[in-house]
């Protein structure tokens, strides 16, 4: 039914809806992304969509979509490590992951480390700094390794802020309104939140 539901083509006058005599393709192709993003959410990394077959009434009015599948296996997560990390050790980033080993993957957990990981960089001034989720999976056992591919670059501070463009508030009233100054380190946390002042 969860699948059903994700699906946005339904039963129609297909002469209508479809002009050109078939379903509407782009609706289709919508589909078709819904259905391999709920898969991979639940691990089903091999997840392909086979086949779609087409049955008419013998009316010729309505049109029967049949989508074949080829599920696969959901993969567990067999370990999670980073790579490339030089001012923290893997020891104090790993945890940072709510992927653990023997977890089901999921892609928007591996997304939620990547961004734990990097909060753990750019308040220290890595303005830079990159991570990465990759996979390395092993088919026989339905597994995966989760590994966060990080750049760290050099930690920065700011040197000055030059504000422009204002004609009627004054520099002094809007650098009151500033998360981050000049010597401050170049969090860009800070800078996101002092571009909306």
């Amino acid at each position: 039914r969860k699948l059903r539901r994700s699906v946005q083509t339904r039963r129609t006058w297909w002469g209508i809806f479809f002009p050109a005599g078939f379903f509407d393709t782009d609706k289709f192709e919508t589909d078709k992304l819904g259905l391999g993003a709920i898969y991979t959410s639940r691990g089903y990394l091999d997840f392909r969509l086979e086949d779609v077959k087409a049955a008419y009434s013998d009316n010729g009015k309505w049109v029967t979509l049949t989508i074949v599948l080829s599920e696969g296996q959901p993969y567990r997560v067999s370990e999670v490590s980073v790579e490339g990390n030089k001012l923290f050790g893997s020891d104090e980033l790993v945890p940072l992951a709510p992927l653990k080993a023997g977890d089901i993957y999921d892609p928007v957990q591996a997304g939620a480390g990547m961004h734990a990981i990097r909060q753990k960089y750019w308040p220290l001034g890595y303005i830079d700094f990159a991570c990465q989720p990759g996979l390395k999976k092993n088919v026989e056992a339905s597994t995966v390794q989760v590994i966060y591919t990080v750049s760290e670059g050099e930690a920065a501070t700011i040197r000055d802020i030059y504000i422009g463009g204002n004609t009627i508030t004054k520099d002094e009233v809007i650098r009151r309104e500033l998360r981050i100054l000049p010597d401050d380190l170049a969090d860009p946390n800070k800078l996101g939140t002092s571009k909306q002042v």
